[in-house]
């Protein structure tokens, strides 16, 4: 009879019985590893220190999803309401993502580009933050943009607020990941200032406007021209108003 037990890559050891022991053992360890990592909702680096890279990865995992995590804030509903709006003007929102055949804008590169075969099929949520900078980085190659995700998160965004979110590259790029790096650029934009009534609110639309260039600047343009030429943005200085005063309403309910 056929032994069921898994085969070890290469050359197989002297001993298979002893090579079998050992790899089970290494198992359980990772196993027990990983789940004390997530219990702790330690970081990679915490978890790497024990050399368990698969406890590491799934400490990663729950780091990037973890609602308690002080680098990362939780993301209101106020927040929600400028993040959705932003999607939208995007052209990232769900309905319009499935429409095109992905299944949910969170899946979506730039220009809801079809991927090449040989970057894999795997979609963007279920790549790691390293693997979407890699994927970035062959698009910028190419002279495409890097934007990925539902709120078009680029290359530079990512490298920019990785280190100061204690993000090591392993972390999936969930929906809740990507909300938690739009909501990052949010605060980068004066969002913060603004809901905390400290800064007009043509402070922070101006200041949004050059994070995403679909959003209108006070002008009620795109903050970007093309040729010097003024560029419609898409959509209105009115809904951006809207969905930004709907969101410090929501911080200053009692």
């Amino acid at each position: 009879m056929a032994d069921p037990r898994p085969e070890p890559l290469g050359a197989p050891p002297e001993d298979l019985d002893a090579w079998y022991r050992r790899r089970t053992q290494d198992i359980a360890d990772a196993r027990q590893a990983q789940d004390h990592a997530a219990w702790q909702g330690l970081s990679a680096s915490d978890a790497s220190t024990n050399g368990e890279d698969a406890a590491a990865q799934a400490a990663d995992y729950v780091w990037g999803r973890d609602p308690h995590n002080p680098h990362l804030p939780a993301v209101t509903r106020g927040d929600k309401l400028v993040l959705d709006t932003i999607a939208g003007a995007e052209g990232t929102t769900d309905e319009q993502a499935r429409k095109a055949g992905f299944s949910s804008g969170y899946d979506v590169p730039y220009g809801y580009l079809r991927r090449d075969p040989a970057e894999g099929r795997k979609p963007l949520t279920g790549m790691t933050l390293d693997e979407i900078q890699r994927l970035q980085a062959s698009h910028q190659a190419a002279g495409v943009s890097d934007a990925m995700g539902r709120y078009q998160i680029q290359r530079q965004n990512i490298v920019e607020l990785a280190p100061r979110l204690g993000l090591t590259g392993r972390e999936l790029f969930t929906p809740e990941l990507q909300d938690r790096l739009g909501r990052q650029l949010l605060t980068k934009r004066n969002f913060d200032q603004y809901v905390a009534g400290q800064a007009p609110i043509e402070a922070v639309q101006g200041k949004l406007a050059r994070e995403w260039s679909s959003l209108p600047d006070v002008d009620g343009f795109s903050h970007y021209a093309r040729d010097r030429q003024k560029v419609p943005a898409k959509i209105s200085s009115e809904a951006l108003r809207q969905a930004l005063e709907a969101a410090r309403k929501t911080y200053q309910a009692p």
